[in-house]
């Protein structure tokens, strides 16, 4: 259908036109040739490499893009992009350089020339391209007709992104609930900010869910001793993490959406009465993921803020039950958490930093053609970064629960004795300083994966 519609000399952008802004010129030359222009002048990548799970999600992405049927690319590519799928072949992305407007053109591009020999793989080994395509028996990738600009044309690296990112947020907002109940019953909290006739009043499913969770995973009872209301960093989970959970709920609608919609330009569809259309537009345009993109960022540091604090409050002695300095057996000679504080302190200044309104950082560029762009590529990888930085304060709080529940056990804190829960990662008890910083990276993974 695609070669019948250009061999009767419809216009059809990037295949008999150059692209961009030099869509008023004739691309003349042969096919093979046009598929390596556009590949080449796009390899202009920068920065770090973007991990192996999401240039996966991205070449899997773009498969389910092409094989609905409105791209118009050679049918034998959908089974070629599989094989090399199922090779564990990860090619070099560097994570710089998308605008999520014309797609993600610089990402895609280096994905796609590496498959065709051209670049490197980093996964399951660093390899220049050729030489892994020659040692995995694996053909190079061909390209014909629009095969390249159907596969760089959309936003399938930005929605890999944001998908996995998803999937791994959802996983600390459950940490961070859990690590809220341990806190909860390790100081005795007062727990009526938790009952769920007073979660119904808000009207909110998120905040009443939240509540229902802390309250499965507490143990342990309350001490009385306490005061009437506790400060907000426990007494407000339930709003802060309920809306979060609201907000989750609303980027994994978009992600979803965006894996199994067409992004793509042109598009060759057919009509009822059975006529071929090209058409051209901007299903390429990455706005929706920008926007849920800003709404995960901002999700996730609200979370890291409200875990920064708890860690906080267990350090001080106003909050838990006159717990020793630092959680140090013995405070001066010893220095406990006192390291791991400011860390996570700094942490929080970094979440800050990042949570911006990206998907408004919008600068005109390709000649004036990509005259407003979404930044969703920018917005992803911002919200990305935000995961690690999250799960090791969660990490860190983890490791502040275990040494306080060491101090109860020795008597050194005025509060009842509970056994720690066997979900909760154990931490071997600081009575010596010792850096930290190993079994908080190793619980963070844990928590990032789990």
């Amino acid at each position: 259908t695609f070669r019948a519609t250009l061999q009767q000399g419809v216009p059809i952008y990037g295949t008999s036109t150059g692209f961009g802004p030099l869509v008023q010129y004739s691309a003349a030359a042969e096919e093979s040739a046009q598929n390596d222009n556009l590949l080449e002048h796009l390899a202009v990548g920068y920065g770090s490499d973007t991990p192996a799970e999401v240039v996966r999600a991205a070449m899997l992405l773009r498969l389910q893009v092409i094989t609905q049927g409105l791209s118009g690319v050679s049918p034998d590519l959908p089974e070629k992009i599989s094989t090399f799928l199922r090779s564990g072949l990860v090619p070099r992305v560097p994570q710089v350089g998308s605008l999520g407007a014309s797609g993600d053109l610089v990402p895609m591009a280096h994905l796609w020339r590496t498959l065709a020999g051209r670049g490197s793989f980093v996964a399951p080994e660093e390899i220049p391209a050729a030489a892994g395509l020659q040692k995995y028996s694996l053909p190079a990738l061909t390209f014909r007709g629009r095969d390249a600009l159907a596969l760089t044309n959309g936003i399938s690296f930005s929605t890999a992104v944001l998908a996995l990112a998803v999937v791994k947020a959802r996983r600390l907002l459950l940490w961070a609930e859990k690590l809220t109940a341990v806190l909860y019953s390790q100081l005795g909290a007062r727990r009526q900010a938790l009952d769920p006739l007073y979660q119904q009043a808000r009207h909110h499913q998120g905040q009443s869910d939240s509540a229902a969770f802390i309250r499965e995973h507490l143990f342990g009872d309350e001490n009385q001793r306490r005061p009437l209301q506790e400060i907000y960093s426990i007494r407000c989970v339930p709003q802060v993490l309920g809306a979060a959970r609201a907000q989750l709920d609303y980027v994994w609608q978009v992600a979803q959406r965006e894996i199994n919609a067409v992004s793509d330009n042109p598009l060759i569809v057919r009509s009822r009465e059975g006529k071929v259309h090209v058409l051209h537009g901007g299903n390429f345009f990455g706005q929706n993921i920008s926007f849920a993109a800003d709404a995960l960022n901002s999700l996730l540091t609200q979370t890291g803020i409200l875990v920064e604090r708890q860690l906080a409050a267990l350090l001080d002695a106003g909050v838990n039950n006159g717990a020793p300095a630092m959680l140090a057996f013995e405070p001066g000679r010893q220095s406990a958490l006192a390291g791991a504080q400011l860390a996570a302190s700094a942490l929080v200044a970094e979440m800050r930093s990042d949570c911006q309104a990206h998907a408004t950082f919008s600068v005109p560029t390709n000649g004036g053609n990509q005259d407003i762009v979404p930044m969703a590529g920018i917005a992803a990888f911002a919200a990305w970064r935000q995961l690690s930085r999250l799960a090791t304060l969660e990490a860190t709080l983890t490791v502040a629960l275990n040494q306080y529940h060491y101090l109860v056990e020795a008597g050194s804190i005025r509060t009842d004795l509970y056994s720690l829960p066997i979900w909760l990662p154990r931490v071997p008890v600081i009575r010596e300083s010792r850096s930290l910083q190993d079994e908080i990276t190793s619980i963070a993974e844990q928590y990032l994966s789990s």
